[in-house]
C-alpha cells in the first residue's frame, strides 16, 4: 500500500512539473511518462481501480490481448468498466516486463514494451506479449490514450 501510494504521489509530482509546457523536451517528462506508467500498471497488477482509472484517458481505445474487437471508452463504457474487464482477465496471470522503451514527442508519448504472462496456477505455462501504448498530455497529466496487446509471433517461423 505504501509503495502504491509513492508510485501515485511520483506519477503526479512528476507529471504536473513536466507537462506545464507540453511541447518542450525534457528528461523529465519521459521520466514522468516512466512513472505514470508505471504507477498504471502498479494499480492493474494490485486490483486498484480507482488508480488505475486516474491514468486513463476518457475517449481512450485500444486492443486487448484476447479479443479482436476494438474497444473505444465513452460515456456509456468508460474506464471503470474497462479495467474491470482488464483486471478480471490478467487476475489469473503474473505480469513480468522485459523489455520497455519509451518515447515522448511534445504531448504525445509511446511506450513498447515486451513481457511475458505466466498463469498463476502452471509452472511453466508462458505467454510472451508485445505491447505499445500511447500516452498524451492531458489537463497536465499524462493520461494512457490507445493500446494494443498481442502475443508475440512464433520466432521458428519467422524469417
Amino acid at each position: 500500500m505504501k509503495t502504491t501510494f509513492l508510485l501515485i504521489a511520483a506519477a503526479v509530482g512528476l507529471t504536473l512539473a513536466s507537462s506545464m509546457h507540453p511541447s518542450a523536451q525534457t528528461p523529465s517528462s519521459e521520466e514522468a511518462v516512466k512513472t505514470t506508467h508505471a504507477a498504471l500498471l502498479a494499480a492493474i497488477k494490485t486490483g486498484n481501480l480507482t488508480m488505475a482509472q486516474a491514468f486513463i484517458h476518457p475517449e481512450a481505445l485500444g486492443y486487448f490481448r484476447g479479443s479482436v474487437n476494438l474497444v473505444q471508452l465513452n460515456a456509456a463504457y468508460g474506464p471503470p468498466q474497462a479495467v474491470a474487464d482488464v483486471l478480471a482477465d490478467l487476475g489469473q496471470f503474473d505480469l513480468t516486463p522485459y523489455q520497455t522503451v519509451y518515447r515522448v514527442k511534445g504531448n504525445v508519448a509511446v511506450v513498447a514494451m515486451y513481457s511475458q504472462l505466466q498463469e498463476k496456477d502452471a509452472k511453466t505455462k508462458y505467454l510472451p506479449l508485445r505491447s505499445t501504448y500511447i500516452y498524451v498530455s492531458s489537463d497536465g497529466n499524462w493520461k494512457l490514450l490507445s493500446w494494443h496487446t498481442s502475443a508475440t509471433p512464433d520466432k521458428t517461423k519467422s524469417k
